[in-house]
């Protein structure tokens, strides 16, 4: 409750404090936040990592709106204060046109993040028979594959259709060419927006601007201080080594014109165990992973297999939505009038087929639950049938269309790569009922 109280109380203070008055005022949120960690230092470590982290980043944002000049009351308030992390406030003035490419981002983020999702639930699931150090590390492996690299890119591919045009907080960092590079421009550009917005200038003024980069790295190490050594409640200093090493490494770097993909990303990788402590690892991300197993496991236990069948059903009506739209969206009425009436009755009529056919199974499934459950033979054989259907949908998908084949437009493409995913997941879902129904 003090944290919601004090968010909200900065956020309209950024609105109704006049501007001279609120840029005096810019550290205040975030100065009240690290007061309220330092309160709640005996707190869970749960708790610890999620005010020192997603709460502690807002109330930076927050310190943004009140450096910047001009107002900040408006609609674009909300979409830059969440689910958005980065910093700067200024894309959200204005709206403008957007890329064709934003589809291939939302597309490659999308896979990143069902990669992640899956990895992340190994752990979840196997995390009772690893050690705590690899449950942690390969938890952060996966939040980092799922959230940093998948659905970072999505959301920014979103929020550019939207017209707003935000840098993506994380671009690509493999293709980095120097450690400098890496750092500046494409990873975790919110900390690079709050440098460049609240520190630099600062920096400038005191330290003078050929070292005023150092306070850039200072400042992550401390930031990762408080979201990964206060909640793990030791390994103090280890993080804010390693981005002194970043820094020393960045020196180095341009004292002897080095450059390359694989330095960049082997200097980044190698020291950071030192970011991530075994106290971190061991105390606090493990226990939550298998927090989450204990909790999971629960939950199944506690879901009778009939629900699940029926619950798989209900799902398996969803793509009945996105058929409903394809008259409207493929231009049916502008391109069957180049049929003839025979022609034009086919497709509709093959077309109603395949509808009825996707609506039958997903109600036998839920009004026919118990005798699938029973493994009843004529049950279990339409279940197979279900599989193959799902299955061969998507061998369809790879096979029979091309890109080039679909109509253009950003919000289309992004619809296909999420409709194909649900196939995927029907598929998988299907034939898993039907290997548990079978043995």
């Amino acid at each position: 409750m003090p944290w919601l109280i004090l968010i909200a109380v900065s956020v309209l203070g950024a609105i109704a404090i006049p501007q001279n008055w609120r840029r005096r005022l810019a550290a205040v949120p975030f100065s009240l936040g690290v007061v309220l960690l330092a309160i709640q230092w005996n707190a869970p470590a749960g708790i610890k990592l999620l005010a020192a982290s997603m709460l502690m980043l807002l109330l930076v944002k927050v310190a943004a709106l009140y450096a910047r000049r001009g107002t900040n009351a408006g609609a674009w308030l909300l979409p830059y204060l969440a689910p958005w992390p980065g910093v700067d406030p200024e894309p959200f003035q204005r709206k403008e046109s957007s890329s064709e490419d934003e589809p291939k981002r939302f597309a490659a983020g999308w896979g990143r993040m069902w990669i992640g999702a899956v990895l992340f639930s190994a752990v979840v699931y196997f995390s009772p028979a690893l050690a705590s150090w690899a449950v942690g590390t390969l938890a952060i492996l996966a939040v980092l594959v799922m959230v940093h690299l998948g659905f970072s890119d999505m959301l920014t591919a979103v929020y550019r259709l939207f017209g707003w045009k935000v840098d993506p907080a994380f671009d690509e960092p493999w293709k980095a060419k120097s450690l400098l590079e890496l750092w500046s421009r494409r990873w975790n550009r919110p900390f690079v927006e709050m440098n460049q917005l609240l520190l630099i200038p600062w920096a400038n003024r005191v330290i003078g601007r050929r070292r005023s980069w150092i306070i850039a790295f200072v400042a992550s190490g401390v930031l990762h201080e408080m979201a990964i050594t206060y909640p793990a409640g030791g390994g103090y200093g280890l993080p804010l080594s390693y981005f002194l090493i970043q820094a020393a490494l960045i020196a180095v770097e341009r004292r002897y014109s080095i450059r390359g993909s694989w330095w960049a990303l082997l200097a980044f990788i190698i020291p950071v165990p030192l970011l991530f402590p075994p106290v971190f690892l061991d105390g606090v991300i493990a226990p939550l992973i298998r927090t989450l197993h204990t909790m999971a496991s629960d939950w199944m236990s506690s879901l009778q297999p009939e629900t699940l069948v029926v619950a798989l059903g209900i799902v398996s009506l969803a793509p009945v939505i996105a058929s409903a739209q394809v008259p409207t969206k493929l231009r049916w009425r502008e391109e069957f009038g180049k049929l003839t009436g025979l022609n034009r009755r086919i497709v509709w009529v093959y077309g109603s087929y395949v509808l009825a056919m996707i609506i039958g199974l997903g109600a036998f499934l839920v009004f026919f639950s118990q005798e699938i459950v029973s493994r009843e033979r004529a049950a279990v054989g339409v279940v197979g049938f279900a599989a193959l259907f799902w299955a061969g949908r998507i061998i369809v998908d790879a096979v029979a269309f091309r890109e080039e084949d679909w109509p253009s437009g950003p919000a289309l493409a992004i619809g296909r790569r999420v409709l194909h995913t649900l196939f995927l997941v029907l598929a998988g879902f299907y034939v898993g009922l039907f290997v548990w129904l079978v043995t």
